[in-house]
């Protein structure tokens, strides 16, 4: 809000004439209130002008006096805010009023600064009023900075009255603002420049900016520096000494990378940062973060990108990959705790500068660099050369130890690979080069020494004879060098040819095709060319300097002089020497090996770790003091105080209105010791290491006499297997158990750090895919899925005829011939096409529809008279159309061959849809797809912020002519406006989630960006504004500053400040401070009708009680009803006593960032339909915490969508930036009709009473018929977790399962991955019908009562009874489940001859090809198999071109896992894992050991889940008082259950030990059973040993009990459960515990702790902590209370994970979508992009005819119709 009073300019003198004056009069408009002239003397002009406009006052003021004894006069005439100009400085016409209102944007303003001519655009020296504005048209209004401005400062009247007046002893105008500024700062203000304001400087001598303060102010006084100074220290000193114990304990160092500097284009700076991150981000030992502005600044990275304002200092050290120190982003790296590096890529500003015409700006260059290098940790240099120079240059500043050589890499992947003769040939001739030629690298920079290489070349010509010489090719953007060869000799020199710039494919291209190299730079920190040369094969011909004699190292032909014509002589030598040419391209191949990015990231890392732990003591004291500046300058002097705490400064005046001062408390506490040295802390580390070592040989030494009984028994194992299969597969098998056995020793010695990242010795996983390209892999052709289609079309009670409406205009023949061809492969055959020529011009086009080019009568071509743009030949086309359908088709684009089947269905079966929208994606000119946009359901406001439907569209012909098609005037966004308008009267809108249209990217298209038509925008704009009109909701619609920068039609409304009354309700107890920020921030709200009430729900902290006595706002006393909290019933209570129109529920720990939050869910809410309107809300580092909820998240449950996001990520389709439906919205910041609420029963306090009520509020809304939205434009901070922390209750997530678990998500695409709140692609298929049976062969890899086997069992009899599916069943070994399979009727096949994994190559192929047939005989549709050892099915699989599912329980590392196979069958196993349709894990921490392998996007999550009803009839079957008597157990007698095959994974042994080592009065509460012991098993054997071994009064109390199904008796006994387990994917038997309602001890291994909830029913100990384990069971034993609290905590915990009839759902879901994908198919290779279109034969089944042959659809233009 401007400020009401107008606003006094001071000029301090400088006004020798009356025409800046008036000028100055001018140009300031209403706000401008008086001009005070400060000066010695007045000339006679102004006198005058005083006289005639009572605005002018002259003020005197004494010769001699410093700028700020100068304006003191004016100061103290000021009437309120005051601007102060520079002498000689030139405002613009309205320059005040953007200061005015920037001040007064906030109330911590102090300074407010205009745009100037030396603020950092263009050079110091001026640009001009034009220029300027043309070069901050992209900024927002106003921007935060640091320093004062150099033409005017606005300083606001309260803060100047607050600060005091500049300081007089200061001489310097400039040094005198920033000191003022400074102490502003210390009371807690901040600065703003508007950007809007524009004010020139005097041209006749501008000011230089002065260099960055590197020192405080001199108000500090001595004492308070020595005291912050000491203070600092010790925190930066303890931080980097924290840093060093991590680093040298856990082996992993954090480091981030700053990419501030780097540009959005790629260039050399950038291509080494970038190609450095990346190979950083694959070192197991790295965990890399990115400091970036923008994401285009890490593009391709992996990593954690954190935008500036978002850094946390979590780091040990950052990495600046560039010598460009800006001093804004200097202060970030000094200010934090790390360690800091930087790469100095050259001294080029050192050694040429004066060569460059922009002297002065390497001048400030060096002044930083001096002020900044020495306080660096290392300095990485890209050659020894730059090593030496640095060194040397900076010799007197740093150490030579911290300069450390790192030389870049190669990237032989990116120029190495051949291309295709004919793909070379194109781009050679799109190019212009021809036969022959050199190659060398474009540029304007003086030492690159373009003059040499021209003169070089002319000589050469020269000597040739003009033609026989080769051409000289000059790829690069290099305007002044193109100028220079032209003018030489006259003209352009014959032969050389400027290529501007080239895509990275063209620059291979040339660098593969060229006779060589020539590189004529006098100057190069590294020379990355002639390595992108060596890597695609090309010579290097170069100059003998600097660093490129280390680069090319023998690889190179280099010249014997400087002169042109030595140069010359090189390249002749080049073109004649096809033996030399050979020789230096080998060497050159031989050379970029050693240079590679992995090399580059290893030793950088090594700099890292070498800098963390032994940093120079030179640098750390230059870091403390320029971080000790920073601090000191950023950070005011508190006043003295006599005590140890120094209090705040007593309030300001009542008069001034100003925020609290922000002062330094400092405390007496006692000294901290000094932190421990590297040395020491390592030493100290030795020590914990060796207790840590000789504690666990004490632990183990029980099991070192099993371990023994077990090699006898392997040796004997031995010689059965020699007697067998031979003495060969023996030793090969006993070798590898002993290479497994010691690899696991290995494991438990060393740190695992030095083998977790062990590469596996026979396997590499192959290159991730991008998303979307693994998901066009799922969904290509399949036989199945046109199958499918075909039936579901034959069914149909009505088919409709579909007009496909084409307008054209000058289309290239070659496009159109596409658009049509895709039209004539339709597998739905009743269709026409109408193309319709709004009077083309071009005469290709022309020619093309005069030839008639299509035979199919279908097709019909009409040309109108005039061009009459988009709108009118497409209602020209509706004109003629004779459908009851009308599908858009724009005349470059193409259908997929599904398209108008997969419509006709969805009209089918939803007859009241008018509109009809489905996915789409992008296709280029190559026929490459990619930009796939897979959509929500029908969203009536995300249409209103932009045409989400895009394409396929098809609208029902009479609702098209109703509404009378497409409107002139609005071309563009035509379709927008259609939408926008038909959408209105539309019976309803129907969405097909199936990408069924290609979107053509070419030049000039909307496609490629909004930038290439901008008219667009602005009729889209219109079209929003008139819709939101219709709707009753009139306001002025916007295009947001980013959406015009990325080129984005999205648009946003400005809704007024006034409407309906509004409650703002608050819920709090306690949490004073809190609620004291909440209720500031609420008064920037712009909106004028609400009113706060506050929810005081039982608060009894005073201080809290007696701000709620005086706060602003109604206060109501809600206690609650039965003693627990309950969100739902205070609310419910709440809003009963309200009148409000609207109630806003929101949160305490939230806070108000855009003032016109309100007043935008106030107008959204407005809008027909709308039930509930939410926020979008921060964390307070600025990462987005609520953007919509999405239900279907978190395995079933709600979660928040795009969480994590940076606030400026706009995410998939910009979803995340815009308002949008959603299915809920969060109640901490919520608005909804009070009325609405109140007859939808409000919140739902029985099920939902603390969690999940909105979203339940939301669904309830939905079901109603009302929508939620997301107001993108409302954004606050939540402090998520301040007020009652994370985690719901397991009863409440069990009764949203129960109430909600059944729903599917409109908003969220079933393409989307359910694992990620980001909406990230993962490959999915969506299956065309649910009707179709499908023929299943599941593959278990025994048939024991085993967990993983009883899964299968379960899984199948699952899918058999909900019916749809025909399972089958086969097992290589025979076993108990046998019988239960045939019981349950499913066919059942054992059958060893299918699989052999030891027998070797030979073997296990005629193996797969037994089950290859039995799945082509079969008739199977896909196949499932479980385990890990069921790869040999899924490769079978593969084999025969089926889709599978693979069900993995495992919980072992991939790269030993299969170590005990053959390395051949090993590879084969993990190759396994790329072809699944879906490779499903029982637990996160299972995929988490796997995802390396997860290279297709085809993980995925499922639980396994008990069967409750079959558990509790088992139960019921054997009562708990038979059950403990039949074992003996007493009532007063604890029993402890360990149920699970006794093996050595299992650790039964601890249970065994802790009963050993309880005390005599626990162990006689306590009966112990064990079940599961399998006397094959030598640690079975073992355990019954070690159980006989216990003293007589315990071994009668320790059972072990027989592996067997029948364990109902034993879990009706049991009073306890314990897991001992080491290894354990997601437990069966921890389910049937949860079932049976038992507190649980165990292991927290794996999946077990996404199972239990620690404390609640579960205890943890880690595996071998026998004492502890003992520890927990004698306290549940003792507490009879507790064990009963967590027993129905386990029952809660059990309903709230997936249910058994989710898991038979989803696996259901998952088998008839993989039936129809192509994943079987095309495993492991790729499906070329255009085969789509290529033939229809080849991947639909035509509906009505048998197949049509592609030939003859001809190719467009070979044919005529009659």
């Amino acid at each position: 809000m401007v400020q009401p009073r107008p606003v006094d300019v001071v000029a301090p003198g400088g006004l020798d004439h009356l025409d800046w004056a008036l000028r100055l009069l001018e140009c300031g408009g209403p706000s401008l209130g008086r001009l005070l002239i400060v000066d010695e003397d007045h000339a006679d002009g102004l006198e005058d002008l005083a006289r005639r406009d009572s605005r002018v006052v002259l003020l005197r003021r004494a010769a001699g006096s410093t700028w700020a004894d100068r304006v003191a006069p004016a100061l103290a005439a000021r009437r309120g805010d005051v601007v102060l100009l520079a002498p000689g400085a030139l405002p613009t016409p309205g320059w005040i009023e953007p200061l005015a209102r920037a001040a007064h944007a906030a109330e911590r303003v102090a300074l407010v600064a205009p745009l100037s001519d030396g603020d950092g655009f263009d050079r110091p020296e001026g640009i001009g009023e034009d220029g300027l504005a043309a070069a901050v048209a992209g900024l927002p209004d106003a921007i935060e900075i640091h320093r004062a401005g150099l033409a005017a400062n606005y300083l606001r009247g309260d803060v100047l009255d607050a600060v005091g007046p500049p300081d007089a002893a200061i001489a310097d105008p400039r040094e005198a603002m920033d000191d003022w500024l400074a102490r502003a700062f210390a009371l807690g203000f901040f600065a703003l420049r508007a950007c809007r304001s524009l004010v020139l400087r005097d041209p006749a001598g501008s000011p230089t900016p002065s260099p960055p303060p590197v020192e405080g102010p001199p108000t500090l006084g001595r004492d308070l520096m020595r005291r912050r100074i000491e203070r600092h220290g010790r925190t930066l000193d303890a931080a980097l000494a924290s840093h060093a114990v991590e680093v040298a304990t856990t082996g992993r160092i954090k480091v981030a990378l700053d990419l501030r500097h780097l540009p959005l284009e790629m260039n050399g700076t950038k291509m080494y940062a970038l190609s450095l991150g990346k190979a950083l981000a694959k070192l197991p030992e790295v965990e890399l973060s990115m400091l970036a502005f923008h994401p285009l600044q890490a593009e391709g990275v992996d990593g954690r990108l954190v935008h500036p304002d978002d850094w946390a200092d979590d780091v040990h050290i950052i990495h600046k990959p560039a010598q460009i120190f800006d001093p804004a982003h200097a202060r970030l790296m000094f200010e934090s705790r790390a360690h800091v590096a930087v790469t100095h890529q050259d001294l080029i500003a050192y050694r040429m500068a004066e060569a460059f015409n922009d002297e002065a700006v390497f001048d400030e260059h060096r002044q930083i660099s001096r002020l900044v290098l020495p306080a660096m940790q290392a300095i990485l240099t890209p050659s020894a050369n730059t090593a030496q120079e640095v060194e040397f240059e900076f010799a007197s500043l740093i150490d030579a130890g911290v300069v450390q050589p790192v030389h870049e890499g190669g990237d032989v992947e990116e120029f190495g690979p051949p291309t295709f003769d004919a793909e070379a040939e194109e781009v050679l001739a799109r190019l212009g080069v021809s036969g022959p030629f050199f190659m060398s690298m474009a540029s304007d920079y003086p030492h690159k020494n373009m003059s040499t290489l021209l003169e070089a070349y002319e000589g050469l010509r020269e000597a040739r004879g003009g033609r026989g010489a080769p051409a000289l090719v000059l790829p690069g953007r290099a305007p002044r060098a193109r100028t220079a060869a032209s003018v030489r000799a006259g003209g352009p020199i014959p032969g050389v040819r400027f290529l501007g710039a080239v895509s990275q494919q063209e620059l291979r291209i040339l660098y593969q095709n060229a006779l060589g190299l020539v590189f004529p730079s006098l100057y190069e920190g590294f020379g990355l060319p002639p390595l992108e040369a060596m890597a695609a094969g090309a010579p290097v011909a170069a100059m003998p300097f600097t660093s490129v004699h280390e680069v090319c190292r023998g690889a190179a032909l280099f010249a014997e002089g400087l002169a042109p014509a030595d140069l010359a002589r090189a390249m002749g030598r080049l073109a004649d020497e096809p033996g030399l040419r050979r020789e230096l391209r080998e060497a050159g191949y031989r050379r970029v090996r050693e240079l590679t990015w992995e090399k580059v990231a290893r030793e950088t890392a090594a700099v890292y770790r070498r800098t963390i732990l032994n940093p120079s003591a030179r640098s750390l004291q230059a870091r403390r003091s320029l971080s000790e500046a920073i601090v000191l300058r950023a950070t005011p002097a508190p006043p003295p105080a006599p005590a140890e705490v120094v209090a705040p400064p007593p309030p300001p005046p009542a008069e001034v209105v100003a925020p609290p001062a922000v002062v330094e408390v400092i405390v007496h506490v006692p000294a901290a010791p000094e932190p421990l040295g590297v040395l020491n802390a390592c030493q100290v580390l030795r020590q914990a290491l060796g207790r840590r070592i000789r504690r666990d040989l004490a632990r183990v030494a029980p099991a070192q006499y099993a371990r023994l009984a077990r090699a006898k028994r392997l040796s004997s194992r031995f010689v059965q297997v020699v007697r067998t299969d031979g003495l060969g597969a023996a030793a090969g098998k006993a070798s590898r158990k002993v290479g497994n056995k010691a690899r696991g020793v290995v494991r438990k010695l060393l740190p695992a750090r030095l083998v977790a990242g062990r590469p596996c010795p026979y396997f590499a996983p192959p290159e991730p895919l991008q998303p979307y390209d693994a998901w066009l892999m799922a969904n290509a052709p399949s036989l199945r899925r046109a199958e499918s289609l075909a039936e579901e079309v034959g069914r149909l009670a009505r088919r409709p005829r579909f007009s496909i409406l084409t307008p054209i205009y000058n289309t290239p023949p070659g496009l159109l011939g596409e658009a049509v061809r895709s039209v004539l492969a339709q597998s739905y055959e009743d269709w026409e096409l109408i193309v319709v020529d709004d009077a083309s011009t071009d005469p290709a086009t022309v020619a093309l529809l005069a030839g008639g080019p299509w035979a199919d009568p279908r097709v019909r071509v009409a040309r109108r008279p005039t061009n009459g743009n988009i709108s009118a030949a497409t209602n020209s086309a509706a004109d003629a159309a004779t459908g009851d359908w009308f599908v858009l088709l724009d005349h470059d684009d193409v259908l997929h061959p599904e398209a108008l089947a997969r419509l006709a269905i969805a009209i089918d079966r939803e007859p009241d849809a008018d509109l009809i929208y489905s996915d789409d994606d992008k296709i280029d000119l190559t026929g490459a797809r990619f930009a796939p946009q897979f959509k929500p359901d029908w969203s009536p406001e995300l249409l209103l912020s932009f045409c989400y439907t895009g394409h396929v569209s098809a609208v029902r012909a009479s609702l098209y002519r109703e509404v009378g098609g497409m409107r002139l005037g609005f071309e563009g966004s035509q379709d927008h406006d259609f939408w926008l308008r038909a959408s209105e009267r539309a019976r309803g809108v129907a969405h097909v989630p199936h990408v069924l249209y290609h979107w053509r990217v070419v030049p000039g298209s909307t496609a490629a960006g909004g930038h290439e038509k901008p008219h667009s925008f602005e009729a889209g704009r219109r079209a929003v504004e008139e819709a939101f009109a219709r709707r009753g909701v009139p306001c002025r619609v916007e295009q947001p500053d980013w959406a015009l920068a990325a080129g984005c039609g999205v648009f946003r409304p400005v809704m007024p400040d006034d409407g309906p009354s509004v409650a703002v309700v608050i819920p709090t107890k306690n949490q004073g401070k809190l609620l004291r920020d909440l209720l500031k921030s609420l008064e920037k709200t712009t909106y004028r009708h609400y009113r706060v009430y506050i929810i005081d729900n039982e608060s009894d902290d005073p201080e809290t009680l007696a701000f709620l006595s005086t706060a602003p706002a109604t206060v109501f006393r809600i206690p609650n009803a039965d003693g627990a909290f309950n969100y739902a019933a205070i609310h419910n209570e709440a809003v009963r006593r309200l009148d409000e129109d609207l109630i806003v529920f929101l949160n305490n720990d939230v806070e108000v960032i855009e003032p016109r939050w309100l007043s935008q869910m106030v107008g959204w809410s407005r809008l027909p339909g709308v039930g509930a309107v939410g926020a979008r809300l921060l964390y307070s580092d600025r990462r987005l915490q609520h953007a919509g909820i999405v239900h279907g998240l978190h395995e079933g449950l709600a979660g928040h969508a795009f969480k994590l996001l940076p606030w400026w990520d706009g995410g998939a389709m910009g979803l995340a930036r815009v308002s949008r439906d959603a299915y809920a919205v969060t109640a901490a910041c919520m608005l909804t009709p009070r009325e609405l609420f109140l007859a939808m029963g409000g919140f739902d306090e029985r099920d939902f009473g603390v969690a999940y009520n909105d979203a339940d509020y939301g669904y309830r809304l939905h079901d109603a018929g009302y929508r939620s939205v997301v107001c993108a434009e409302a954004e606050l901070f939540h402090h998520e977790g301040a007020t009652r922390g994370f985690g719901d209750a397991p009863r409440e997530e069990a009764n949203y399962r129960r109430v909600h678990g059944h729903r599917r998500d409109p908003y969220f695409s079933p393409h989307l991955d359910p694992r990620s709140e980001a909406f990230v692609v993962q490959p999915t298929v969506v299956p065309t019908s649910d009707r179709a049976p499908v023929r299943l062969l599941a593959v278990s890899h025994n048939l024991n009562w085993e967990g993983a086997s009883r899964f299968e069992l379960e899984l199948m009899t699952g899918l058999k009874t909900v019916g749809g599916f025909e399972p089958a069943v086969v097992s290589p070994v025979d076993g108990p489940l046998r019988e239960e399979y045939e019981r349950a009727g499913i066919d059942i096949r054992v059958d060893p001859s299918l699989v052999s994994i030891f027998g070797g190559a030979v073997a296990y192929a005629e193996a797969r090809g037994r089950t290859v047939e039995l799945l082509k005989e079969g008739g199977f549709h896909a196949l499932h198999a479980n385990t890990l050892q069921g790869f040999w099915a899924v490769d079978a699989a593969r084999a025969a071109g089926l889709p599978s599912i693979w069900s993995v329980h495992e919980s072992e590392p991939w790269r030993s896992y299969f170590d005990q196979f053959p390395s051949d069958i090993a590879r084969i196993a993990l190759s396994c894992m790329e072809s699944p349709y879906r490779v499903v894990f029982t637990a996160r921490s299972s995929s988490e050991i796997w995802k390396d392998l997860e290279t297709r996007g085809n993980f995925g999550l499922i639980r396994y889940a008990l069967n409750v009803d079959r558990f509790r009839d088992e139960l019921a079957a054997c009562p708990r008082d038979v059950a403990r008597a039949g074992l003996g157990i007493g009532e007063d007698e604890v029993c402890v259950l360990l149920l699970g095959t006794v093996c050595e994974r299992k650790g039964q042994h601890d249970l065994v030990h802790a009963f050993r080592a309880m005390p005599p009065e626990a162990a006689r509460r306590l009966r112990c059973v064990v079940v599961g012991a399998r006397d094959s098993l030598e640690y079975s054997r073992e355990l019954r040993r070690l159980a006989s071994d216990l003293p007589p009064d315990r071994r009668e109390r320790f059972r072990i009990v027989d592996e067997t199904g029948a364990t109902a008796a034993y879990w009706q006994a049991a009073d306890v459960f314990c897991c001992s387990s080491r290894v354990e994917s997601y437990p069966h038997v921890v389910l049937e515990a949860l079932g049976r309602g038992l507190p649980i001890v165990t292991t927290p291994v794996f999946g077990i702790p996404e199972q239990v909830r620690r404390d609640l029913n579960a205890l943890f100990y880690e595996p071998g902590d026998v004492r502890l384990l003992a520890r927990h069971l004698d306290a549940l034993a003792r507490d009879p209370a507790g064990r009963a609290a967590m027993a129905a905590a386990s029952s809660w915990i059990l309903k709230a994970l997936p249910s058994h009839a989710d898991m038979i759902a989803q696996y259901g879901r998952l088998f008839r979508a993989a039936a129809e994908s192509a994943s079987g198919a095309v495993a492991g290779a790729r499906t070329p992009a255009a085969s789509a279109f290529a033939g229809p034969h080849l991947f639909r089944t035509r509906i009505g005819e048998p197949p049509v042959d592609a030939a003859a659809l001809g190719t467009g233009v070979e044919t005529s119709a009659p």
